[in-house]
């Protein structure tokens, strides 16, 4: 056996398996299996600079001129192919990706409101700080603070416990990791926006009221 060339790894049996070594024959070297003339098959790989189904004609033309008794089956573009190959795991990260958008929708507006509505509770304790000389800065400060570490601890705990099951969904993705800092970075940049503004609006909307109404407020 002579070797002549050395092709980079080809995936065919699914995309979710590493590729297998493997080496190819010359047609006419490759071995029969039997002495029947439809023992032997072949698939051409054509690359045009037009639309694939527009030469799909010209294609089975081309072979019926070589040889009439050549029969051309399963004519398909690569496309085709890989959305067929790649069909069922696309449904399934489809599912995974909308039931993830509503917990996030769901997580969020849960954090907003349980947020809201703490610093609501202490209108109360504002008015007093501020009757007592505090300053809105410094009430500001500390009541972001004190509603951003819950948020922060429960960001990193979520962090970790996606990073220890991401390898039950890797199988359902294709040249992207599981573990992509970008969308950890995504994720934590929203969590941390509902959060500030969940805690922001309300302080604000709190020092805005004169301290002798919020003395008054149950």
């Amino acid at each position: 056996m002579t070797i002549v060339g050395i092709t980079s790894d080809v995936k065919v049996e699914a995309l979710d398996e590493p590729a297998r070594p493997a080496y190819h024959f010359v047609q006419s070297q490759t071995p029969r299996f039997s002495n029947a003339p439809s023992s032997r098959s072949m698939s051409i790989i054509a690359r045009t600079s037009g639309s694939p189904d527009a030469t799909i004609g010209a294609l089975r033309t081309a072979v019926r001129e070589l040889d009439p008794s050549i029969p051309l089956y399963d004519v398909q573009t690569a496309e085709a192919i890989v959305d067929q190959a790649v069909a069922r795991p696309r449904f399934t990260t489809l599912l995974l990706s909308l039931f993830a958008f509503i917990g996030l929708v769901l997580g969020a507006s849960g954090i907003y409101g349980v947020l809201a509505f703490t610093v609501a509770r202490r209108t109360r304790e504002l008015g007093i700080r501020r009757a007592l000389g505090a300053t809105p800065w410094h009430l500001s400060r500390q009541i972001v603070i004190g509603c951003m570490t819950p948020v922060a601890a429960g960001l990193v705990l979520g962090i970790l416990g996606s990073y220890w099951t991401s390898k039950l969904w890797s199988g359902q993705l294709f040249g992207v990791s599981s573990t992509d800092p970008a969308v950890y970075a995504a994720v934590a940049a929203g969590v941390l926006t509902v959060g500030l503004a969940a805690s922001i609006v309300p302080v604000r909307r709190a020092l805005r009221v004169n301290p002798i109404v919020a003395l008054r407020a149950e």
